[in-house]
């Protein structure tokens, strides 16, 4: 398994709370910061999905 890879799974497996802690903590260097910003675009992008389907109630 690559490092990228790895990076990855880290980020998948933190909780909401964990990925605002690294991406305030982690420095431009950290090879984790990529995937935390991904990671936290994916979920924003997941939850703006799930709000713009939701359907109204009849």
């Amino acid at each position: 398994m690559n490092a990228q890879k790895a990076c990855r799974e880290v980020a998948a497996a933190m909780t909401d709370t964990d990925l605002v802690d690294a991406i305030t903590v982690l420095g431009p260097d950290s090879p984790l910061l990529p995937a935390v910003r991904d990671e936290i675009r994916n979920r924003l992008q997941a939850a703006a999905d799930a709000t713009t389907t939701r359907k109204e109630p009849a």
